[in-house]
């Protein structure tokens, strides 16, 4: 199995990813990307590690732990809900893993406001395993994107979110136009202020540079 993170890095920067953690069996990294059509901002915080022998409750528990820490990485400073959200994956290149563990990743969609976490498992170099959610389904083409480039260190064309483009379209920015019309774009200065008040993330060095 290719346990090469330095690729992986490069991929991910490829894609628009900052790594803000690197040390030699894992690497975190973190993205905000406004999509048009769908009218919404996805945070992804990113975790890619290596791993021995895994099993089903190490895996659900390490994901709920990244989960927690998620809030600190993501660099966005809006309010997750309405058109901000917060995508947690957690990719797992193990060397096994039982039965249980690819349940759990097949399985795995810790859900909150605004935001879902998934696990995505790779076993002895076999396929990706990773879960089919109801909730997130409609962005969840550009999440398993960003989960495969992790896997594979290789950079592809993102797919469109049709489902996603519309709910923006039917949902979204017809609420935008409405507080535009009916009040005269004041409510939209604040996540225009919050926005402002950012920190782009800082790039970590390599490890052992």
């Amino acid at each position: 199995m290719n346990t090469d993170l330095l690729s992986r890095r490069q991929a991910l920067e490829q894609d628009g990813f900052t790594v803000v953690e690197h040390d030699a069996p894992s690497l975190v990294a973190v993205r905000t990307r406004f999509y048009w059509g769908c009218a919404v901002r996805i945070s992804t915080v990113l975790r890619v590690r290596l791993a021995g022998a895994v099993d089903g409750p190490d895996l659900r528990a390490e994901l709920q732990a990244f989960r927690k820490r998620a809030g600190v990485l993501d660099p966005s400073r809006l309010p997750r809900g309405f058109m901000q959200a917060r995508s947690v994956l957690d990719v797992v290149l193990a060397e096994s893993a039982t039965p249980e563990a690819e349940r759990v990743a097949r399985s795995t969609n810790l859900k909150g406001m605004g935001e879902f976490a998934q696990i995505v498992l790779v076993a002895g170099g076999a396929e990706a395993i990773t879960c089919s959610p109801v909730w997130g389904a409609a962005y969840q083409p550009y999440i398993k994107h960003a989960g495969e480039v992790a896997v594979s260190g290789q950079v592809k064309p993102e797919p469109t979110a049709m489902m996603g483009v519309f709910i923006g379209l039917l949902v979204f920015w017809p609420s935008v136009a409405i507080l535009v019309l009916s009040c005269c774009g004041l409510p939209l200065l604040v996540p225009v202020l919050l926005r402002m008040y950012e920190k782009p993330p800082v790039a970590a060095a390599l490890p052992g540079g």
